[in-house]
């Protein structure tokens, strides 16, 4: 059964509301290196990208649950402020996100969310799946996050500036505004 809000904002976690990847970010912390955020690392995941997930996701199972029940990155005060301006607003937050599910817990849990675990590219299939909903607001840095966005109402993109063009040319007329975070 689907459940109806008059407004809901849709708010991404990595990029977004969290300034940085938090998988990339608990397994830095926990294995102490910045060889995730390194070149070479960020060179495998644009030739091997499924190669580049699997090493992510084999060490991250390796990481005891407790850690990765109380891993917090830093918040985006800016995005963080608009979800609250969002919730005086009426609208019902909710974290669409594709990372591990404990950190999207733990973030939502933080800033008292609701929150779904999606595959990357199929937020607009979740939301649709499970709400009914009169007006739309999306916050994402995300490629992936097109299809959503395509059916906002008004969006806001956390994304580098050298990406503008890209969600510029496949939201035509879309409602939406940039933002540096």
């Amino acid at each position: 059964m689907k459940i109806k809000y008059k407004k809901i904002a849709i708010f991404d976690l990595d990029g977004t509301l969290y300034k940085d990847n938090s998988h990339i970010d608990i397994l830095n912390c926990y294995y102490k290196t910045n060889f995730f955020n390194s070149f070479l690392f960020k060179i495998l995941g644009k030739l091997f990208p499924k190669v580049q997930l699997l090493i992510m996701n084999r060490l991250y199972e390796k990481i005891p649950m407790n850690v990765k029940k109380s891993h917090v990155c830093a918040f985006s005060t800016k995005v963080v402020g608009i979800l609250k301006k969002k919730v005086k607003e009426g609208f019902y937050p909710i974290i669409l996100s594709s990372a591990p599910l404990e950190l999207i817990e733990t973030a939502a849990s933080k800033l008292k969310v609701d929150f779904y675990k999606c595959t990357s590219g199929e937020k607009h299939i979740v939301l649709g799946e499970k709400y009914i909903y009169d007006y739309l607001f999306v916050c994402t840095d995300n490629k992936t996050d097109i299809n959503l966005l395509k059916i906002a109402d008004e969006a806001v993109i956390t994304a580098k500036k050298e990406n503008h063009g890209y969600f510029k040319k496949k939201l035509l007329g879309g409602k939406y505004i940039f933002i540096d975070i």
